[in-house]
């Protein structure tokens, strides 16, 4: 079974949102797992080496003012993309036309069985 995981940072046992899909991984061994996710920093050592079979991490800056976050957030909701394409009217949260992007890329690229998300649309 071939599934990906979209989730809002790299998966850590440290974090109760973020243990869910590491364990996910760390334990499976037989299904095929790619993982898409925001980061801040680049990774360093073999901390999510061999759990899955591809990653994806997009390096997207977080806006750090709560002012920055809401502009940040009505302008991208209220993109051409996001007004016709999508089914979301929940405008207060910060949207990523990039994970969009790179979400429906993988999605016609590869064939998956499940999409395991949380919280994909901000960091």
């Amino acid at each position: 079974m071939r599934i990906l995981i979209v989730w809002r940072d790299i998966p850590s046992p440290s974090h109760p949102s973020l243990a869910r899909p590491f364990y996910f991984a760390k334990y499976n061994k037989i299904h095929k797992i790619t993982l898409v996710s925001f980061a801040e920093k680049p990774l360093h050592g073999d901390y999510l080496c061999g759990k899955y079979s591809k990653i994806e991490l997009l390096r997207i800056r977080k806006p750090q003012k709560t002012i920055v976050k809401g502009m940040y957030s009505l302008k991208n909701k209220f993109s051409y993309q996001n007004i016709f394409f999508s089914r979301d009217l929940n405008i207060f949260r910060i949207y990523f036309p990039a994970m969009r992007e790179k979400v429906t890329s993988l999605l016609s690229s590869d064939k998956f069985d499940i999409v395991y998300a949380d919280y994909m649309m901000y960091p």
